[in-house]
């Protein structure tokens, strides 16, 4: 891997700053500052949407808004009506890389934006901004991932590289600009159970990994095959009997990627094969969220999400769980997805489905961000977009405000807003359940059960209404 630093999410702190006036840097008088609905921004953020007022709540109409110098944020949008303005924001990946992997401490440097009133008052806001470097792999190089939950402000993989997992929870990647992934992901499981796939039973033992892990068989029979998202198939009997076999494991019963989009969770990947009286069951295939606030370019890729094979009689692992998302373009890479080969006469691995989410994704929910306008001053936005099933909804702090169902593969809806910031948090509801969705122009940050620092739980959709 290539030295750039790679920052860890689960260290990743979120912080209010103060609001002690500044000093202009021409004279004496303390500047007031302009207040942001949002402080903490991330490198690498391409559509980072804000809101920006006064305290006192005087007309910023005709109001010019600009970064300091040398601040590394771009206004690519202003409307101001009012006492309240829009703005739509690039956050550029500007800090020097720090040559570790984890930076300490990881302090978020303080900038300011620049407003002038037509009046000649001037006003500062502050903006805070993580540092975030790019993750990159080059061609030829082999890198063993270790951090299992990663932020950065871009990803850069060239063909002929490979990341190879290396932990034994699910790897979770969210990155705020573009990714470009050319070359592979390998997290099937080769010695040892890899980003949360469940271990494979040994002689006589039922595979680990709870309602996905196959059977043991009985008496001298195949151990059944573990399951990724469809259930494992049986052993046969290593007597040739039939039904002399263990069962297969069952699939996932939770949606494709809900498990994913759980921070908390550890054990997303495939069912570990049961075991036989000969042979070991085969290890479940591994778990990959990779989100981009970007596009999502793999062309080329290869992600490989596999079982083990089983050892003479035991059953073959099942296939881990992948899910991709980008909020611009979306290619994806070639899938490996199958369950794990079954020893002689056991039962072979569950095969799994990826979700792709994004403008052009095979499955999921895929938005049409290219006519989504952050900043309106209507009451009501407009989305819309595709959906493989059921129905999308959006909610607010978790309480309904729209939904539609997606009739033929499409969907639409009018969703209401209130005047200022709103964040739109995005689920699909299907029969199996309700899972968030990993498209849009921001992402929500919440508390997980044991980790120090929040976590990212899903991508939401921030829109400015500019009404009073």
């Amino acid at each position: 891997m290539r030295p750039r630093a790679i920052v860890v999410g689960a260290v990743v702190a979120l912080w209010a700053c103060g609001n002690a006036p500044s000093m202009a840097p021409d004279t004496n008088e303390p500047r007031a500052l302009a207040s942001l609905a949002q402080l903490v921004a991330f490198e690498g953020h391409e559509t980072h949407v804000n809101e920006l007022t006064l305290p006192d709540g005087a007309s910023l109409a005709g109001a010019t808004i600009a970064p300091e110098p040398g601040a590394p944020i771009e206004v690519l949008q202003q409307e101001c009506v009012a006492a309240r303005c829009g703005l739509l924001l690039r956050i550029l990946d500007a800090v020097p890389n720090r040559g570790v992997g984890v930076p300490s401490p990881i302090d978020a440097t303080n900038h300011f934006l620049e407003v002038t009133l037509p009046s000649g008052a001037q006003y500062r806001a502050v903006l805070s901004v993580q540092p975030l470097d790019t993750l990159s792999n080059g061609g030829g190089n082999r890198a063993r991932v270790s951090q299992p939950v990663v932020l950065a402000a871009g990803l850069q993989m060239e063909a002929g590289s490979e990341f190879v997992a290396a932990t034994a929870t699910p790897i979770r990647w969210v990155v705020f600009g573009d990714a470009a992934v050319h070359g592979s992901f390998a997290l099937t499981p080769a010695e040892a159970p890899v980003a949360g796939g469940a271990v494979g039973g040994g002689p006589g033992d039922a595979g680990g990994g709870g309602p996905r892990g196959g059977s043991p068989g009985a008496a001298g029979a195949g151990g059944g095959g573990g399951a990724g998202t469809s259930a494992g198939l049986a052993g046969e009997g290593s007597d040739g009997r039939p039904g002399g076999g263990g069962a297969g494991g069952e699939p996932a019963r939770e949606p494709l990627g809900a498990c994913l989009s759980d921070f908390g969770r550890a054990d997303c990947g495939g069912g570990g094969g049961g075991g036989s009286d000969t042979g070991s069951g085969g290890h479940g295939g591994g778990a990959l969220l990779l989100v981009a606030l970007g596009d999502l370019r793999m062309d080329g890729g290869v992600v490989d999400v596999s079982g083990s094979a089983g050892e003479a009689g035991g059953g073959g692992g099942g296939a881990g769980q992948l899910l991709l998302a980008g909020s611009g373009a979306v290619t994806a890479p070639e899938v490996r997805s199958g369950g794990g080969a079954p020893g002689e006469a056991g039962g072979a691995g569950g095969d799994s489905e990826p979700r792709v989410d994004g403008l052009r994704g095979a499955s999921g929910v895929r938005l049409d961000l290219t006519a989504f306008d952050p900043i309106v001053d209507s009451s009501t936005v407009r989305l819309a977009g595709q959906a493989s099933e059921g129905t999308v909804e959006v909610r607010v702090a978790g309480i309904p405000r729209a939904s539609a169902p997606a009739a033929d593969g499409s969907f639409e809806m009018e969703v209401p807003l209130q005047p200022g910031l709103n964040r739109l948090q995005l689920l699909w509801l299907t029969d199996a359940g309700e899972t968030r969705v990993w498209v849009g122009n921001g992402i929500e940050f919440s508390a997980v059960a044991g980790a120090g620092q929040p976590l990212p739980t899903g991508a939401t959709l921030d829109v400015v209404y500019l009404g009073s």
